[in-house]
């Protein structure tokens, strides 16, 4: 089976490592620690790769995915199949940081076929067998969630997890829904799960997604359990960062990221041509607001991209309502 092996790499950046370092507090550490086992993260098509990389990449650093602490794994198979485009994949992905990460990453390219399945008797055949020889490491796969039936699918789950507890290795399955069928919740057949949802990107950025912790469900209103990762792409290869998740729209980050520095609701409201009711009702759908810098340069960058730059072009229905509001006070 052929393997690339990609050298250590530390490329998270200063921020996202800023905010991983102050999100823990000891005692959480000690209860949102990740077992050995199975760990399902379910995550939309257009977004698989990206999110696939972010987490591979915050493994081998060893650090947090959405206040889920990582455990120290001695490295990473990252396993893959597909037809023309796959060694495509492979080598963007070794573009995507810098120098070394802690511990290799190795790419396994198991098939060339688009549609392998992991987890049928053929797949299974191939991840079991890696899992057992991967005692203290990690394994990754993706999975289309239409290839097998339920009752399979959840027989294929129990094998992987199974062998991952005996061998005491942690298997990262990344779950693509099907637009034509709805998906079962599967989090009983696993140790951990994560889902992600498609966001805009804050200016700069090219992609953006949440992505959040089942188990932590409870912890959201305190600033655990769900982040946003940003994607910017740049002629050397790409780079993410995570920050706490505040809101998917980029209208209202926007506008909690101006409370959070000082400006009063009458001062928010006059800047982006709504009622300060508008304002008021659009925090208390977010997260409790706390003290957080907003220099004038990337408050400038917020509002040119809202105003005029791709939130609109694409349609967000928040910023389009903030933009006609621009519009018909410029005309006054």
């Amino acid at each position: 089976m052929p393997i690339e092996k990609q050298q250590p790499d530390k490329s998270v950046s200063r921020r996202a490592t800023h905010v991983r370092q102050g999100s823990n507090s000891d005692f959480l550490k000690q209860i949102n620690t990740m077992p050995h086992g199975l760990i399902v993260v379910k995550a939309p098509e257009p977004y698989s790769w990206w999110v696939r990389e972010a987490v591979e990449k915050q493994f081998v650093c060893g650090h947090e995915i959405a206040g889920v602490c990582l455990p120290s794994v001695r490295f990473l198979w990252s396993m893959h199949s597909g037809g023309a485009h796959g060694p495509d994949k492979l080598s963007l992905a070794t573009l995507g940081g810098t120098s070394a990460n802690p511990v290799p990453r190795m790419f396994c390219n198991v098939s060339s076929r688009s549609n392998y399945n992991f987890s049928s008797d053929e797949g299974l055949d191939t991840v079991v067998p890696m899992i057992e020889r991967a005692s203290g490491g990690c394994v990754t796969f993706s999975q289309p969630s239409d290839l097998l039936s339920l009752e399979r699918f959840i027989d294929a789950m129990h094998e992987i997890r199974s062998a991952a507890k005996k061998s005491s290795t942690y298997v990262v399955m990344f779950i693509i829904p099907s637009d034509q069928q709805e998906m079962p919740d599967i989090r009983e057949f696993c140790d951990d799960y994560f889902d992600v949802e498609a966001c805009e990107p804050n200016p700069n950025a090219h992609y953006a997604f949440s992505i959040d912790s089942a188990r932590l469900t409870d912890m959201y209103g305190f600033g655990f359990g769900k982040m946003i990762c940003n994607c910017r792409v740049f002629d050397a290869g790409y780079e993410s960062d995570f920050e706490p998740f505040i809101a998917k729209s980029l209208i209202n980050r926007y506008i909690w990221r101006l409370h959070a520095s000082g400006k009063s609701l009458s001062a928010i409201a006059e800047l982006i041509f709504v009622h300060r009711s508008t304002v008021r009702r659009r925090l208390n759908q977010m997260p409790r607001v706390y003290p957080l810098d907003f220099d004038e340069d990337e408050e400038e960058r917020y509002f040119d991209e809202i105003y005029f730059g791709g939130s609109v072009r694409r349609g967000d229905d928040e910023s389009i309502d903030f933009f006609k509001s621009f519009v018909r006070q410029s005309q006054r």
